[in-house]
Parts: structure tokens; sequence; C-alpha cells
């Protein structure tokens, strides 16, 4: 709290600076082109396409098991990572596996405040899409019952395949708690990446997208693990800022949404896009203003931003000083736009981006 607090004092502090006819300098879309700009040409925009997170829902025996969030960086070589949420994770006094699918998916989305490109229910019908044909062999640390309680799986050695990997993944051994599953879902993940089926499923082609040599499985961070699982907000934050290349909210506002312009022609915006990026931001699109004038770095945040106390979000306290930058101007004329606008100067230096 003292630490939200202090993010708070310091947007308060930014100044705001007059508008002084910036819109002619940021507006390249007034008239038509002939021809489209170019990246090296006034007036040029590109969006950003954020990195796609697919949530996927395990499901035995028609109870969410856990959670698995699939982040593929395309832009960053294909790394990627699985990040495994439990299923009794306690979000809002309800555990995931007390919800459907669907909501627990939503509900994680919600709480992560990031949005997902695609949902997958992997129960035995799923599975049976995504793996086809494909089997496994894993050595399990633990057995496994069939419904009947028979041996589904013993300790050692085991195949796994689409009619038992529901099971394998999500049914803790007799007497066992049901968190303990989460080794066998390490196990059974980092096979699909070392060697993803060969289906035509989306998840399918996920998988063989992504670069196994640098792709990872890790839990999602939690401050307690039994009974329940709580989820650690600072810990999973950082996390995301890690692996998340370009992370976007589940709904407009969640994260601070950020254009990045240049006013000088010279910068490279993608690696200042990512590097904004990098702090958790959303940043949704990159171009050159209107004119290459070289003047100084600044921010151009919506009056939509301000609160009822004058106070700006603390995010654009922390976009501020990672600017090197204290030049902020409040548009009164954006009421309904959330969006910032970076426009960088001739006194940027990218290799003071923090």
């Amino acid at each position: 709290m003292v630490f939200v607090a202090g993010e708070l004092l310091l947007a308060m502090a930014i100044p705001f600076v007059a508008i002084r006819g910036y819109h002619t300098l940021l507006d390249s879309r007034a008239g038509s082109f002939v021809e489209e700009p170019t990246p090296s040409e006034p007036g040029w925009r590109a969006l950003v396409d954020s990195t796609a997170v697919v949530g996927i829902a395990e499901v035995d025996r028609g109870v969410v098991t856990g959670l698995t969030l699939l982040v593929h960086n395309a832009e960053t070589h294909a790394a990627g990572t699985a990040i495994l949420v439990p299923g009794t994770l306690e979000i809002d006094g309800a555990l995931l596996r007390d919800r459907s699918p669907d909501q627990a998916l939503a509900v994680l989305s919600q709480t992560l405040r990031l949005s997902l490109s695609r949902t997958e229910v992997l129960d035995e019908r799923g599975w049976a899409e995504v793996l086809g044909d494909a089997r496994y062999a894993l050595d399990s640390p633990d057995p496994v019952q069939d419904d009947s309680g028979g041996e589904l799986f013993g300790v050692g050695a085991v195949t796994v395949e689409h009619a038992n990997a529901s099971a394998f993944l999500g049914r803790p051994a007799p007497g066992a708690a049901p968190v303990s599953v989460q080794p066998r879902r390490h196990l059974f993940w980092n096979a699909l990446i070392d060697e993803p089926p060969s289906t035509a499923s989306a998840l399918g082609a996920d998988l063989r997208a992504l670069d196994r040599s640098t792709s990872q499985v890790i839990d999602l961070p939690v401050t307690q693990l039994e009974p329940v699982a709580i989820i650690d907000g600072a810990a999973v934050e950082s996390l995301i800022r890690d692996v998340v290349g370009f992370p976007a909210g589940s709904v407009p506002g969640d994260r601070l949404q950020v254009r990045i312009l240049d006013r000088t022609g010279t910068v490279d915006l993608e690696d200042i896009a990512a590097a904004v990026a990098a702090q958790g931001m959303e940043v949704i699109e990159i171009g050159n203003a209107a004119e290459f004038d070289n003047g100084e770095t600044t921010i151009i945040a919506p009056v939509s931003l301000v609160e009822q106390d004058g106070s700006l979000p603390p995010e654009l306290g922390d976009l501020s000083l990672s600017l090197g930058t204290t030049s902020v101007t409040i548009d009164n004329e954006t009421v309904s736009d959330l969006v910032v606008t970076v426009v960088i100067g001739s006194d940027f230096d990218l290799a003071n981006l923090h």
C-alpha cells in the first residue's frame, strides 16, 4: 500500500502543460493519402498486436481441475510459456474448480488484467481433438485410479493419450490433496512442448509454433498453496511483464493504453514499444507524427484519465519517469478516449528507458 500511495503522489506531482496546437502535429489522418506513408515518412501508423495468450481449462469428470495459460511471443523468436494454475485457486470467495470452464477462465483473465486471445476446454473430447493418436511415455510420480477405483496409472512408466489425459492431469492419488497433481501437469505440458501433436487443431498449431529450446512450463505464483491456493498479485504481475511481450488488459482501462509516435524520424519505435510494454502497459499503436519537427519528448493524456481530485493514474507517473520527461499535456478535447500518446523527441535516449 505504501508503494501504491507513493506512485499516486508521484502522478499528482506531474505538471499539467497547456494544450498548444499539438493536434496538427499528431493528426496524420487529415485529408486523403494518394499513397500510404512508409515507416520512414511522416504520418505513418501501425497497430500493435498484443501477445497471444490462450486460456485452457483442463476438465476431468466435469470438474475444472486446472487452468493453463499458453503464452506465445511470436515477436521474440517463438518463445513460449505455459503457466499452470491450480483448480484450487480461490478468487472472489470461490475456487476455480467450483466454476464452469468459461467462468473460471473469465475470472482469471479479469484478476490478472490480461486478455485471452482464445479459450479451449480440454475434457476427454477436447484432448481427442488436440492429441489425435499421439501417445506420451512419462514417469508418473504417483498412482491414479479409474472411475471404478481400479488402477489407471501406476507409479513409474505410463503412457498418456487422449482417452486418459484428463485423469493424468487432474486426478489426485487416493487420499492426496487436489493440488498434488501439479507435478504430473508439469510432466505432461513439457512433453507437449517437446513433442507437439500433429493434429489440425488450433492448440496443436500453437504448440508446434513454439521453440521448445526457449519455452518453459511454470506455476502461477501464489502466497498459499493449501488448503486453497491464494494468488500473489505482485509476483503475478511481475511474471506477466517478464513472459508476455505485449500484454493487453481483459477490458479497456485494465492497463494503461499507449500510442507511441516519433517526431524525429530516427528512433527505433519497435524497441521503444517493447520497453514500454515490459512495464505492463498496453501498447496499441506506433507511428510517426505528421511532421518531423525534432521537438522534445512529451506525453499527451486524455482528460478522461484525470480523476475528480485532479490526480492522474499512477501508471502515468511510472511512464513519465521511465521516459525521463515531466512534460505531460492534458488533452481537454478528448473526453472518451483512454489512450495516452507518447511523442518521442530529439531529447530521448533509449538507453535511459527503464
